[in-house]
C-alpha cells in the first residue's frame, strides 16, 4: 500500500527512491487523488521526457510561462535567486502544486537549486522525485528542514496502475 491519505502531499514534499521503483507513478496517482478543480493550475514537469526536459533553463521558463496564466501577468523568463517571482506567486489567491518529476536527471549547472525559494509560499506546494542518495535529496533535506520525504521501494504492478 502507498500509504497516501488525503493529506498528502504535505509542503514541501519529496518521494525518493531507487531508479525504477515507482516513485513517478506513485506520485501521480496521488495527484489525481484531488478534486479536478484543484489540479487545474498544478504544473508537472517531468525531467526524463525527452532531451530538452533535462535543461534547468527550459524547466524555468516552462514554469514561468504557467505561472503567467495563472497571475494573469507577464514574467521574466528566467528564476533570478534575487527575483520577486515567489513574492509574486504568494499574493495570488490560487492554489497548486510544481511537481518536478526525476530531478537528478537535470543537467548540472552552477545555480542548479538558486531559483528554489528560501520560504515557500502557502499557496504552493512543491513536490519531488529524486533518487534516495542523490544531490537534490541531499540539497533539499538541508534547505526546508520541513521536507517530507516518503522513501519508495519497488512498488507491485498494481500499484503501479
Amino acid at each position: 500500500s502507498s500509504g497516501i491519505n488525503a493529506e498528502w502531499p504535505l509542503r514541501p514534499g519529496m518521494v525518493t527512491g531507487p531508479v525504477g521503483t515507482g516513485k513517478s507513478a506513485l506520485t501521480a496517482k496521488a495527484l489525481t487523488m484531488f478534486p479536478e478543480e484543484s489540479r487545474r493550475n498544478d504544473f508537472h514537469h517531468v525531467v526524463k521526457l525527452n532531451a530538452s526536459s533535462k535543461d534547468l533553463n527550459i524547466l524555468l521558463n516552462r514554469l514561468c510561462f504557467h505561472l503567467s496564466k495563472i497571475l494573469n501577468e507577464e514574467l521574466e523568463d528566467h528564476f533570478e535567486p534575487t527575483s520577486t517571482l515567489w513574492g509574486q506567486i504568494a499574493k495570488c489567491e490560487t492554489s497548486f502544486k510544481i511537481l518536478i518529476d526525476g530531478c537528478d536527471e537535470l543537467l548540472q549547472s552552477h545555480d542548479l537549486f538558486s531559483w528554489l525559494p528560501d520560504k515557500i509560499p502557502n499557496n504552493i506546494t512543491l513536490i519531488f522525485t529524486a533518487s534516495s542518495s542523490g544531490q537534490w535529496s541531499t540539497y533539499l533535506n538541508k534547505k526546508y528542514s520541513s521536507l517530507n520525504t516518503f522513501s519508495v521501494s519497488k512498488l507491485s504492478a498494481n500499484e503501479k496502475v
